[in-house]
């Protein structure tokens, strides 16, 4: 806990630069794959706030790069906050509940990506 807000930090072994972790309404986090980052930071922030938003109304989620670790804790930013609320998270959860809803939805195709680079293990063999 940091002054009214919890930090949750996740240890990277790669690098990540501050502008990795820009996030603003409408960045296709569930679609890119280069905004898997910030993905995983509000990620842990929806978790956390879903069991203890009574008792913190904002965390602070960040990453802390061991390539760069000079940066020290590099909190995902929106807009110009350091947290994330209630608010931010609703957005969120309409994004991770249409994603939810595709994979299970039987009448989609759910197929592996026919890119070499994703099926690393299949090749190995």
């Amino acid at each position: 806990k940091t002054g009214n807000h919890i930090r949750i930090a996740d240890y990277k072994t790669g690098k990540t630069e501050p502008n990795d972790l820009r996030y603003k309404a409408g960045d296709p986090i569930f679609e890119d794959p280069g905004q898997q980052k910030k993905l995983q930071l509000l990620w842990y922030a929806f978790i956390y706030l879903s069991h203890y938003k009574e008792e913190v109304p904002e965390v602070q989620s960040g990453i802390i790069s061991l390539r760069n670790i000079s940066e020290g804790f590099q909190p995902i930013r929106i807009a110009k906050a350091k947290t994330v609320d209630l608010s931010l998270l609703e957005e969120f959860d309409q994004g991770l509940n249409s994603i939810l809803r595709d994979i299970f939805n039987p009448h989609l195709p759910f197929e592996q990506n026919p890119d070499p680079k994703y099926n690393t293990l299949l090749t190995a063999w």
